[in-house]
């Protein structure tokens, strides 16, 4: 793994747990065709410093465009993983069902790349979220990741599901808070620095994003 690396870069790979890319899931809500739009999201599993619960600074920079109504891709950069050495790189894709004035079921795909000091990690992460539209500023977003990480070191299956409350604070900004519970099936207790668990299991994510979706024609 990329154990050179300060901890805040292992973190978002949760140490003995397994190998996680960190940053919203902002697809769960369409972009539209021809749309772009421009994510940044900071978090990741919550650490215990100082007697304080505080979710590690992982920040993430997403590009997206819709190719269809129903079809995102998506580019997304590593931004704390580069400032300690280490490139990182997620490509997907989400394809969406239903209406999204109401609701919207979706089944995205990423992968992810980490490299430097010598080591590399990937990532492959399908995953599918249910997106409620709770009023015209409202979404709730119950969802599962279901990643694969593999390292010169180890191969891990990190299963993460999550909750999204998604807030239009206007037309084309949007606010997102993620709380995932990542490797539920894994304990965690003897896990250093200090993560906050569920039950002793796996390790609590919290993430924060806000989303800006520009136009576009299509």
């Amino acid at each position: 793994m990329l154990g050179r690396a300060s901890f805040l870069v292992a973190a978002c790979a949760l140490g003995a747990l397994g190998s996680l890319g960190c940053g919203t899931t902002h697809l769960v809500r369409p972009v539209g065709a021809g749309h772009t739009r421009i994510d940044a999201s900071v978090g990741g599993p919550v650490v215990v410093l100082g007697g304080a619960p505080i979710p590690v600074p992982m920040g993430v920079i997403s590009v997206a465009h819709g190719l269809r109504d129903d079809l995102d891709v998506h580019a997304d950069a590593h931004l704390t993983a580069a400032a300690f050495g280490e490139a990182g790189l997620t490509l997907g894709s989400a394809f969406h069902f239903g209406d999204p004035s109401r609701h919207v079921f979706t089944v995205g795909s990423d992968v992810t790349g980490f490299a430097g000091h010598g080591d590399w990690m990937g990532i492959l992460d399908p995953w599918m979220a249910y997106a409620w539209r709770l009023s015209e500023r409202w979404w709730l977003s119950p969802g599962l990741h279901a990643a694969f990480a593999a390292s010169a070191a180890r191969r891990h299956f990190v299963p993460e599901p999550f909750v999204q409350l998604a807030w239009a604070a206007s037309r084309r900004t949007t606010l997102e808070l993620e709380v995932r519970w990542a490797a539920p099936f894994d304990q965690a207790n003897d896990l250093a620095p200090s993560w906050v668990t569920i039950g002793g299991q796996g390790a609590l994510m919290v993430l924060a994003g806000v989303a800006w979706d520009a136009g576009g024609g299509r």
